[in-house]
């Protein structure tokens, strides 16, 4: 974002005029902020110098980096660099007069200020360096915001009580009443907690502060707080409370090689963040070790790509999913794309932007099945076509889409799809009538024409795989207790959604529903021409093709294009689905000469 200065612009004590930056000697060279000392209400001081890249490590060792949030880009505040006005964000201000000693000089690295914001080619080259700053520096200073209520000082308090406790009783808290508790929960409200680029900054620090007002705590103990509420709290409690330790935690844990999260696992998860450029949704996760990708044993590291601000935000999507799959032979990242589509963007790449808790998509790539649904066919093996277009002004292709070949085995065409789930009402026994309109449309197919019936044999196993589609086959054990209770509690809600009555209370059915409920949010029945059943997602439609493809662990739902946009070879992706007696290669396996026909994704 620009942030235009005029000539009228000034601070007082300064000679006349704006702070203008001089160009980098290099572009391994960075600035570093000499934060000149005073006391709280003096005006802010301070020097930028430019480090040669030769004296980089050892300037860092000496130098504290800042996280923060910027804050609101209109509320501008000025302060006193090199002489010059420089302007600068409220928040970013009241940390540095926060982190700014009576007596001695702080040496600083803060990028609003160290990088030239307004150009894209040096912003591209100092955002490869953050790795560095942020792991090589003396340490890393988080800012949250000033604290007027006491919230941070309190949240902070109970931390370090915490710090010497390595197992929590959770029967032991009042914690409906716990103020303590309310304190850590309100602390992670806080926007520093739900940025794109603090996951980057604290995940590369070595060692690390906390400062919130006039508080402050080292962050190994507010991690240590939050991770014992995490570990030992039931999940119940905490949707009660709506309290989420694990966001703490994930920030702990994310950039850790233990976890074995791969680039993909990274952006989903990353999905809740926020950020003002929607590049930054890739480019602030570059630094995570699983960018560096091995293509086998014998060639060197390949880096999935690098930040490029001159680049559009559909060629940076597009270009992340083209990487991963061709670094994995994989077609995983296709199980991220949920409508609506991006204009430009291929429909096989997702389309990465911030989303609520609420509004998380429910990924099976996500649940703890391993689902093969490919079978043996396990790698994708065909190319990614680049068509040459114009490039405009910048010297963008602006009308490039990548076109992902493919080979695909039909499950069968879509002829029939129920409505959505408008809310758990339509899974709780009292009210199922979802439930119950689309098992008797099941039935009625079962004993259709012999083209169109359902591939059951007998009423039980129509039974078992309707349980199948109504929850993907899948145990949530955020609603069912354990495992093994999971076809139990289903039982005991047929029985009762087709013998209402006065039945003794049990927990099972209610629990069996909200997981129904949770596994079709985005999603809706449907079944083919083939006979499947399956829960595809909301956009699927009578016409469209249920498929497996080669380097899928889930089949899919496509589409053809529509003639004006492609030719008829060519066909959009809608999304993942599941489909009963498909998730483990049976359909392939059944067969020893699957039919596989070659399709375009565009």
């Amino acid at each position: 974002m620009l942030y235009v200065q005029t000539s009228d612009d000034r601070v007082n004590g300064t000679e006349d005029g704006i702070y203008q930056y001089e160009k980098l000697p290099c572009n391994d060279a960075l600035r570093i902020l000499c934060l000149k000392p005073g006391d709280r209400t003096d005006p802010l001081n301070v020097t930028l110098e430019t480090v040669p890249a030769a004296a980089v490590s050892d300037r860092l060792a000496n130098t504290f980096a800042l996280s923060y949030v910027w804050g609101n880009p209109a509320r501008r505040k000025f302060i006193v660099c090199n002489d010059m006005a420089f302007s600068i964000t409220a928040n970013l201000k009241t940390a540095l007069q926060a982190i700014r000693r009576p007596d001695v000089e702080t040496l600083l690295w803060a990028d609003a200020i160290c990088i030239n914001q307004v150009d894209p080619r040096e912003r591209n080259h100092q955002i490869r360096l953050m790795t560095q700053i942020y792991s090589k520096a003396k340490s890393v200073l988080v800012w949250l915001g000033l604290d007027p209520r006491g919230v941070g000082e309190r949240a902070f308090g109970i931390a370090r009580r915490l710090a010497s406790i390595t197992r929590c009783d959770p029967s032991r808290w009042n914690w409906r009443k716990d103020e303590d508790i309310k304190a850590l929960r309100e602390m992670l409200s806080r926007d520093w907690f739900n940025r794109m680029w603090t996951m980057q900054e604290i995940g590369l620090a070595s060692d690390a502060t906390f400062l919130c007002g006039s508080s402050r705590i080292a962050w190994k103990d507010l991690f240590h707080a939050y991770d014992l509420f995490h570990k030992y709290m039931p999940p119940s409690i905490l949707r009660v409370l709506n309290f989420q330790p694990s966001q703490a935690v994930f920030l702990h844990d994310w950039m850790s090689a233990e976890t074995q999260h791969t680039f993909l696992d990274i952006l989903g998860l990353s999905e809740t963040r926020g950020t003002s450029d929607p590049k930054d949704r890739v480019f602030a996760l570059l630094s995570h070790p699983s960018v560096q990708k091995k293509m086998d044993h014998q060639t060197p590291a390949v880096c999935l790509m690098e930040a490029d601000y001159t680049k559009s935000v559909v060629d940076v999507y597009a270009d992340v999913a083209e990487s991963l799959i061709i670094t994995t032979r994989r077609l995983d990242v296709l199980s991220y794309v949920h409508g609506p589509w991006m204009h430009g963007l291929p429909t096989w790449a997702p389309f990465w932007r911030q989303r609520s808790e609420q509004d998380h998509p429910n990924r099976l790539l996500d649940s703890h099945e391993a689902f093969a649904a490919a079978g043996s066919f396990r790698h994708w093996k065909e190319e990614i076509m680049t068509p040459s277009g114009p490039e405009d002004d910048h010297g963008l292709n602006s009308s490039r889409r990548q076109r992902l070949a493919v080979s695909a085995f039909v499950i069968g065409k879509v002829i029939w799809c129920s409505s959505p789930a408008n809310g758990l009402a339509d899974f709780e026994l009292s009210s199922n009538f979802h439930v119950k309109n689309i098992w008797q449309h099941l039935q009625k197919m079962q004993h259709g024409k012999r083209r169109t019936r359902l591939q059951v044999r007998g009423l039980e196993n129509l039974v078992a795989k309707y349980r199948d589609v109504l929850t993907c086959g899948l145990f949530y054990p955020q609603y069912e207790a354990h495992p093994q209770d999971h076809a139990q509690n289903f039982a005991e809600y047929w029985r009762q959604t087709w013998e209402p009555g006065n039945h003794e209370y049990i927990s099972g059915p209610g629990q069996f529903a909200r997981a129904a409920f949770y596994a079709w949010q985005g999603r809706k029945l449907f079944y083919t021409n083939t006979g499947h059943i399956g829960l595809g997602p909301i956009l699927t439609k009578d016409g469209d093709e249920a498929c497996i493809l080669k380097g899928g662990r889930v089949p899919y739902v496509i589409r053809k294009a529509q003639a004006e946009e492609s030719t008829v070879q060519d066909w959009n992706l809608v999304g993942e689905c599941y489909v009963a007696g498909a998730m483990a290669g049976e359909l392939l396996d059944e067969k020893r000469s699957p039919r596989w026909q070659p399709k375009v994704l565009v």
